[in-house]
């Protein structure tokens, strides 16, 4: 393929991943290389066996992977590994000298059976041994078989394909068996697979029996879940591609309305998987008016059900009245946003008022409308309702509400509140973006540092943040000070306030890269204390850790003039550490 060229191959991966590609190739991870008419495809022995496929479209190089960065679309060091690996088996063939007249011709290094000397072979063979092959290779090969099944069943048609269809797709669905991460990939195209099947009944004119299919299919799909770890989303995305394929079919076919809303509707309310969310809206078209009276219909009687929640009421505690209640809203909330009148939406949602959120949630859709001072009010009212449990959001959006109004005194305010209770760098930048909107910043600056002086020296007195944030910030005020002072560029000031106390490991580390050029000594200094820390991990990837801190380390002594200062210094760390072999053996390379 004149695609793949190690410049393309670079392009494609970063570079450590290209690395990796070029680190597996040399080691002969590539298996089974084989390439077919602008396709390649092989296997790639990891820490599992890796399926790779390559292939030209549109004059560019496309590419799967069976494995973690593949599946996200990634261009892996799998791929690169065949690339690398198909250049290398195509630069095999060599020049052969011809002794007796001097000139060279093209032979080929090895003989080995390519994909067109198959093909060729095949062409030769009459119909049963082809037959014969490929029926013994089928019993040997679920999907294989599960594919001639669907072949054979499309050419007969007519309910014999249906009810194979039906089959293969259940098979595919669940196959019985656990579907481990690693298997997921190969999982999902055997699915997709039998969807194609179906999608195939559609473009037939099966369109009633691919409405049965698709329901039939994403029941089984729910079931499945419970026996795939999805952590890759391959069944969001069947599952995704099977409603989508519902609603083709049922535009197809018009079902009847009614009965179609009653199913919609209990799936909507019942699924544990959100499969036909938001159905009233993306039906709209199918269920027309009849259908989409009678999906209001049942999801009034529905809601007629629920008690409102109020702060004092709180949430149900029971798992399956909670979920239920989570359906019918959603549900509601769709059929109110159709109808475009914002008080229909907040009717909805003033149902529960049970905490900070919901009162935020209307302010939002009243902001939506451009009806600002219903928005405040409701912002207004949450704040008021949950004075001890302040939501972040609330306050923010208050307070940018009390901006339009030019009120910025009270917008302050707001945001201070916000930062006395979650003292952070995030709430300081947050301060600061509002007060300078009033123009105050100097004032607030000198606020917040006196705020944070005072919680450091706990001055009696001092307003302390809520308990949860602030005892699982591990290191306190200190570190909330040495991060502002950073971010503001005073590293003088950070370096000060830091020799006082414990701070968190990255905030020392950002320190030292910011002394290291006016300050090696400084920098040195944390650098070897984390050389230690890393090397007691005793992992391979703390040591690397560990190397990476004296290379740091090299560069600040060499820059001024200490080599001999760095040499004694390695010489300590090997003789400290000499029984960690792969340790002393990372130290030598460097």
């Amino acid at each position: 393929m004149s695609i793949i060229t190690e410049k393309r191959l670079r392009s494609m991966a970063d570079s450590a991943r290209f690395q990796r590609g070029q680190e597996y190739h040399q080691r002969g991870a590539v298996i089974g290389l084989r390439q077919y008419r602008g396709r390649v495809s092989a296997t790639v022995a990891g820490s599992r066996d890796y399926k790779v496929r390559l292939w030209e479209e549109d004059g560019t190089l496309k590419f799967e992977c069976s494995c973690p960065d593949g599946m996200d679309y990634a261009f892996c060091k799998h791929c690169v590994a065949v690339g690398l690996a198909l250049l290398a088996e195509a630069g095999s063939e060599g020049t052969g000298s011809n002794k007796s007249t001097g000139k060279t011709s093209r032979k080929k290094a090895r003989q080995d059976i390519t994909a067109e000397d198959i093909h060729a072979w095949l062409e030769q063979q009459d119909a049963g041994t082809l037959a014969d092959l490929l029926v013994a290779q089928a019993m040997d090969d679920q999907n294989l078989y599960r594919t001639l099944q669907l072949k054979v069943a499309g050419a007969i048609g007519g309910d014999a394909n249906i009810s194979a269809v039906r089959q293969a797709l259940g098979e595919a669905i669940l196959p019985g068996y656990f579907i481990e991460y690693h298997d997921a990939y190969e999982y999902a195209g055997t699915v997709s697979t039998a969807i194609d099947a179906v999608e195939d009944l559609l473009h037939q004119g099966q369109a009633e029996a691919v409405i049965e299919l698709t329901e039939f299919g994403l029941h089984k799909a729910e079931e499945a879940m419970d026996n795939i770890d999805d952590s890759s989303g391959h069944m969001h995305l069947i599952l995704e591609n099977l409603q989508a394929l519902h609603l083709a079919a049922c535009e197809a076919a018009n079902p009847d309305p009614q009965a179609l809303a009653e199913r919609l509707f209990e799936w909507e309310l019942t699924g544990e998987w959100e499969v036909f969310s938001g159905a009233a809206a993306r039906y709209a078209g199918v269920l027309g008016e009849r259908g989409l009276k009678r999906y209001r219909e049942l999801a009034q009687e529905e809601w007629r059900k629920l008690k409102p929640l109020t702060r004092a009421a709180g949430k149900p505690a029971d798992y399956k009245e909670s979920y239920r209640r989570r359906g019918i809203t959603h549900i509601m909330q769709t059929l109110a946003q159709q109808t475009g009148d914002v008080e229909d939406l907040v009717e909805v949602l003033r149902h529960d008022l049970s905490e900070p959120y919901s009162f935020l949630r209307i302010a939002e859709a009243y902001k939506k409308a451009k009806k600002y001072n219903n928005a405040l009010e409701w912002a207004e009212r949450g704040i008021k309702t949950f004075p001890d449990t302040p939501d972040s959001r609330l306050l923010e959006f208050t307070a940018d509400e009390y901006h339009r109004r030019k009120r910025h005194d009270e917008a302050v305010g707001l945001i201070w509140q916000l930062f006395t209770d979650r003292p952070g760098l995030e709430q300081y930048r947050q301060l600061k973006q509002h007060a300078s909107r009033g123009k105050q910043w100097p004032h607030w600056r000198q606020q917040a540092m006196d705020h944070l002086l005072g919680l450091l020296e706990n001055k009696p007195g001092q307003k302390k943040p809520s308990g949860n944030f602030y005892f699982s910030y591990a290191y306190g005020p200190r570190s909330v000070l040495v991060e502002i002072h950073l971010w503001e560029d005073n590293v003088d000031a950070a370096w000060e306030l830091a020799q006082g106390g414990e701070l968190h490991e990255g905030l020392w580390l950002e320190l030292a890269d910011k002394r290291a050029q006016q300050h090696p000594d400084d920098a040195i200094r944390i650098y070897r204390h984390q050389v230690e820390s890393a090397v007691g991990q005793t992992k391979k990837n703390g040591y690397s850790e560990a190397v990476r801190y004296l290379q740091k380390i090299r560069t600040l002594m060499t820059q001024s003039g200490r080599e001999k200062d760095f040499s004694s210094y390695l010489e300590t760390v090997r003789a400290t550490h000499k029984r960690k072999r792969s340790f002393i053996a990372m130290i030598e390379r460097l």
